[in-house]
């Protein structure tokens, strides 16, 4: 390996992967979203579900790109997470989503240098990086499947939440 190569390397952040929705599960979203008032929401176009965040860099990895069948998503409820940010929570809708965790699974195993820092992959969707205080408690449950249709990568950005909890 050349010095260059070897630097060039050393410079590339990890790798992050995500899945996109198609523009009806999009529009159940946002209008979710505004019904209930959910505060700081994500831009609609931003509304993805995560399948790699590796802290290394993977150099031969390649999203898959609109998929050949879209993955159904059922909503299974709603958490609050910790931010990146002290005291700022964000909001996520679960999703119960089989495939896609076998897409994930499957991507560990083929690119053995990819990193996971959590204990499990748990499919879901971020609707807010910062709810304030807001009690989750009576959100009604969201009744219709939401649709994964492809799949892109970035270089991994760990600050993301950060950035979006303003």
């Amino acid at each position: 390996m050349r010095l260059h190569d070897l630097f060039e390397a050393t410079e590339k952040k990890g790798t992050y992967a995500a899945a996109k929705f198609d523009s009806d599960s999009k529009k159940v979203i946002a209008d979710f979203v505004k019904d209930n008032k959910i505060p700081s929401p994500l831009d609609t176009d931003k509304l993805h579900c995560t399948v790699i965040f590796s802290k290394a860099h993977i150099p031969n990895f390649e999203a898959a790109g609109k998929y050949d069948e879209p993955m159904e998503c059922k909503p299974d409820g709603f958490d609050v997470w910790n931010t990146q940010k002290e005291g700022v929570r964000c909001l996520v809708l679960k999703l119960k989503c089989p495939e896609f965790v076998a897409r994930h699974k499957a991507l560990m195993k083929e690119y053995p240098e990819a990193t996971y820092d959590y204990d499990e992959f748990k499919v879901h969707v971020t609707l807010s990086y910062n709810i304030g205080d807001m009690d989750i408690k009576n959100l009604p449950e969201i009744k219709q499947s939401l649709m994964l249709v492809s799949e892109y990568t970035t270089p991994l950005d760990d600050n993301f939440a950060k950035k979006n909890s303003s």
